[in-house]
């Protein structure tokens, strides 16, 4: 019966940047436990996944997950109630380049929990759902980084989390950005987004010279 009741949430992140590293996690239940820790550090173009079950049958698992950043610290709330009727299953997120979630965590979750701030965290992007009544998927952003997350609506219920970073030059998005048109006598290329050069579509090969990026054909259309 015990079996039957327990709740748990396993957190799959994935870091999709070449240049941010997320180190030093740190946990806070408010119930539950951990099962399997995340790693310690999760460098660009990883992922992790990480357990955390209820602590008691008759319990559900509510709790936080902070990382950090060079520029900022990400928090993530999790709540997977025993009792639906009593309780909602949430998932939140906050973005802070002031990094405020290097204090207590305790502190850090009753502000998620709660969705309560003040004027002394004014650079906090947060975002919080109920889960069953928003299909699970919520975003922050802050500059170019942009977090998004879901979770399922199950009793061993799985949180996904994506860092992305939008960079215009040396990003991590596999996209096409127009960035000037084509002057007469050049090719035309575009950027692609996965740490390689510039392309040249007609020749298929690639170039240093910024100063080949151009419109592709698929742009011309639209300036």
């Amino acid at each position: 019966m015990g079996a039957l009741l327990s709740c748990s949430v396993e957190i799959r992140i994935f870091n999709n940047t070449q240049n941010i590293t997320l180190k030093n996690p740190r946990t806070y239940f408010n119930c539950g436990c951990c099962s399997v820790f995340p790693t310690p550090e999760l460098s660009p173009g990883s992922s992790d996944t990480c357990h955390f079950p209820g602590s008691s049958p008759f319990w559900g698992m509510a709790g936080i997950l902070v990382y950090e950043a060079e520029s900022f610290t990400l928090a993530i709330h999790f709540s997977n109630p025993i009792d639906y009727n009593k309780f909602p299953m949430e998932l939140g997120l906050e973005l802070s380049p002031g990094k405020a979630h290097l204090g207590r965590l305790e502190d850090t979750y009753t502000r998620m929990a709660n969705g309560t701030y003040s004027s002394s965290h004014p650079d906090i992007k947060f975002n919080r759902i109920v889960v069953d009544k928003s299909h699970g998927i919520v975003q922050v952003s802050d500059g170019p980084i942009k977090v998004t997350a879901s979770m399922s609506d199950t009793t061993n219920s799985v949180l996904r989390v994506v860092l992305e970073e939008e960079v215009e030059w040396g990003g991590s998005l596999d996209r096409k950005v127009p960035l000037k048109k084509k002057r007469p006598g050049q090719k035309r290329t575009h950027r692609t987004f996965k740490g390689t050069p510039w392309k040249n579509l007609e020749k298929n090969e690639w170039s240093d010279d910024p100063e080949d990026l151009l419109f592709p054909n698929s742009y011309l259309g639209t300036l």
